[in-house]
């Protein structure tokens, strides 16, 4: 199935979790590797090298990643209701916590964008439809930048293209911050990128029609505000500038507090603060996971500030 010599790490990786009798992530490696062949192992493999700096094993990262996630939305199907309504609570059980962001967090998520067939498919979208819109842009910002992928493939398709490019990053947890650092100077000088620590749902210090495009990736269900994030965004891009908006619905997640009641919700706020839509889809688990129980819907877009 996976050429070991061309692609060892996938090839351990998938070995682990046959060991284990996962049953959760097999089988989505599985149905990925028979429709997009090479291009998604060679993925896979990318983020597994990524993740392997980390002294977190990747697979126990991705189990304890996904077990957080499959726990709350057992909680949500019998309530209705995501587990935490407060920012601070939040903050103080996940963005601040080390045990949670070190412990499983953050290689976790970065880990699902080639191990859940749903986010394969987001980050698909974004390869696609945000990244050639990157070319030829002096400089952008992603709020809330995680683990720090996002801005690695905008920095490596300058890279390749020989263009120059600088982009920032605004995350409200000092350990995202460690992260994505050491995730982006694997291949690229910190003169490219300037990461920081900042919460946009009070301030965004960057000047006015300084950006020529943004990143909002599975942000506005963190917040108590969307609203006021995305005019602070909307401020500092320039008229025309691409904005990359993920946003999840009745997804309940330990540090989730806001659940959209749909897409037209979410595309009108985005619209309110100075944008059009440009391109979006919706992506759901029983769209890959016709069996599954689980409710998630996921609106991706590009919206163009106006």
């Amino acid at each position: 199935m996976i050429d070991k010599e061309k692609f060892p790490h996938s090839q351990m990786f998938v070995n682990e979790l046959e060991s284990l009798n996962d049953r959760f992530i097999i089988p989505q490696i599985k149905t990925m590797i028979k429709r997009f062949g090479n291009d998604y192992i060679a993925f896979l493999e990318k983020i597994l090298l990524l993740a392997s700096k980390s002294s977190v094993s990747s697979v126990d990262a991705i189990l304890d990643f996904t077990a957080s996630l499959l726990k709350e939305q057992v909680r949500f199907k019998q309530t209705e209701r995501y587990s935490r309504e407060s920012f601070s609570e939040v903050y103080d059980e996940v963005y601040n916590n080390p045990d949670v962001m070190e412990g499983f967090y953050l290689d976790g998520l970065l880990l699902t964008q080639a191990c859940w067939e749903i986010h394969y498919h987001i980050h698909r979208f974004f390869q696609n439809q945000f990244l050639p819109q990157c070319k030829g842009k002096k400089q952008g910002i992603e709020i809330g930048f995680g683990h720090g992928l996002y801005l690695y493939e905008i920095l490596q398709q300058s890279q390749n293209s020989r263009e120059r490019i600088r982009v920032y990053g605004v995350d409200i947890s000092q350990y995202s911050l460690k992260y994505a650092t050491r995730l982006l100077k694997q291949s690229f000088s910190e003169k490219l990128f300037t990461l920081a620590i900042g919460d946009i749902q009070n301030e965004l210090n960057f000047p006015e029609q300084s950006m020529e495009f943004g990143l909002m990736p599975e942000v506005m269900e963190h917040i108590q505000n969307p609203d006021h994030a995305l005019l602070r965004m909307r401020r500092c891009l320039k008229p025309d500038s691409p904005l990359y908006v993920v946003t999840p619905m009745n997804s309940n997640a330990i540090d989730h507090i806001t659940n959209f009641q749909s897409v037209e919700e979410i595309e009108k706020l985005v619209i309110s603060a100075g944008f059009a839509v440009e391109t979006k889809e919706i992506f759901s688990i029983k769209q890959f996971q016709p069996e599954s129980n689980d409710a998630t819907e996921t609106f991706v877009a590009v919206f163009r500030a106006i």
